[in-house]
């Protein structure tokens, strides 16, 4: 690994590498971990009935009728997931089931995909961050979330390779429909890593789609990490930015979808006969190359995107108004979508069309929703007799994401497909020789 950050190009033949995907067969579906919040004091007695059997949860018991008061179920709802994260699950166990698997697949060369869903302060935040972005917070191994272990995942295991690794973080949030940049420099920053950023704050954020490269967002700032505690010193800044609120379910209620995207380029130089990193090697004369400029490597290319949702709520419930009932409408508007996007892509009988444009959270996470990449949720839940109904919608939202098929493909640029590449798009002439002109000398 590099000791000082590095840029990656998005253009010249730097750009190449993200533009090429091997077609694979790995078509596999969404994989789907539920998570049981523990309850809290003022829910202790009243419990939903959630019972969990290895990859079953089955949810019965008492549950609230119209009018408010307690019923019995009649038949217990069974329910079918990769994995079950019981109350007594810690941080680590997450991190172990969903996050190693997501690093494991960037380095590989697959783009991937964690996104938390569940009701509004079911503990979807807390399960990617833990107690905070803090330094302190990033480093306690009892409360780090998933992002702080994969990022201290990622960086050991980029550190192991003979390869050069390269990344680049940002961080967005969709705010009533708007994308807004979080690592936006404001003004003159004394931070080195928004100095090399790569945008200005005067850029506006829109959603491009190209049809082999997928969707993008134009003038996203993009910084460059070398360690772990680059990233975190980013996501405390993003976190402190992001849109929150205090609603009747949660004291510090999200009011804003949060996605922090990894960019990671892995290279590989192969060395020539003589020992040169071909890169480097100069051809004389005729070799018979076609092409003596191109580098004898291959590079894997990936993203990953670390998805916090929002959390569904009711204004009655939530006893929001104003400005808090605004921010919920778009809140559920959204994840609505996202349902019927979610109902298309698994409604195997008719061919339907899947809405990802009516939402800016769907149209960004369509390549991670139905493309090219290995993705993972978490579902959060919590077993409160008040909560049975948000409950039951998350769980059998998380049943539908499960069924969702997609088709990742291994990033990766080698030699023949430079050398095609370069057929196509020979590198301009080289600069002309300058002649160094003797200074004449005038006797006298």
């Amino acid at each position: 690994m590099p000791r000082e950050p590095l840029r990656s190009q998005s253009g010249g033949r730097g750009g190449i590498a993200t533009a090429i995907s091997r077609p694979t067969d790995e078509a596999d579906n969404i994989k789907v971990a539920v998570r049981v919040r523990p309850p809290l004091p003022k829910e202790s007695g009243s419990e939903c009935g959630l019972w969990l059997s290895g990859q079953q949860l089955a949810v019965g018991g008492k549950t609230q009728s119209a009018r408010g008061d307690d019923e019995e179920c009649s038949m217990p709802r069974m329910f079918t997931f990769d994995r079950i994260l019981d109350a007594q699950a810690n941080q680590a166990k997450v991190f172990e089931v969903t996050g190693v698997n997501v690093v494991q697949n960037a380095l590989d060369g697959y783009n991937g995909c964690l996104f938390a869903f569940g009701q509004t302060g079911s503990g979807k935040t807390f399960t990617l961050y833990g107690n905070g972005c803090s330094a302190k917070a990033w480093e306690d191994e009892h409360s780090a979330g998933v992002v702080p272990r994969l990022a201290r995942e990622l960086f050991r295991k980029a550190a192991e390779l003979d390869d050069e690794v390269r990344v680049l973080a940002s961080f967005l949030e969709i705010y009533n429909e708007r994308l807004r940049d979080l690592l936006l420099p404001s003004g003159a920053s004394d931070d080195h890593l928004l100095r090399s950023a790569s945008t200005d704050a005067t850029t506006s954020l829109q959603l491009r789609q190209h049809p082999q490269h997928g969707v993008s967002v134009r003038g996203l700032t993009e910084c460059p990490i070398a360690n772990d505690q680059d990233l975190q010193v980013l996501v405390e800044m993003a976190n402190r930015r992001r849109a929150t609120g205090a609603t009747n379910l949660n004291s510090h209620s999200s009011r804003s979808h949060a996605v922090l995207r990894l960019r990671l380029r892995r290279s590989t130089v192969v060395n020539n006969d003589e020992g040169v990193p071909w890169l480097s090697a100069v051809a004389e004369g005729d070799s018979g190359e076609a092409a003596p400029w191109l580098p004898r490597a291959s590079e894997k290319t990936a993203v990953v995107h670390l998805v916090d949702l929002a959390g569904s709520e009711r204004a009655k419930k939530a006893c929001t108004s104003g400005s808090r009932r605004i921010e919920g409408v778009h809140i559920n508007s959204s994840l609505m979508v996202l349902g019927q996007v979610i109902a298309a892509l698994t409604d195997r009988n008719v061919k339907r069309h899947a809405p990802f444009r009516q939402s800016r959270l769907t149209h960004l996470l369509q390549d991670s929703l139905s493309g090219n990449s290995r993705t993972f949720m978490i579902a959060t839940v919590s077993s409160a007799l008040e909560n049975v109904e948000e409950t039951m919608s998350t769980l059998r939202f998380a049943a539908s994401v499960k069924k969702v098929r997609t088709f990742a493909q291994v990033n990766v640029v080698d030699e023949l497909t430079l050398a095609a590449l370069m057929q196509q798009h020979p590198p301009p002439p080289p600069p002309p020789r300058l002649l160094r002109v003797p200074t004449p000398h005038w006797p006298g």
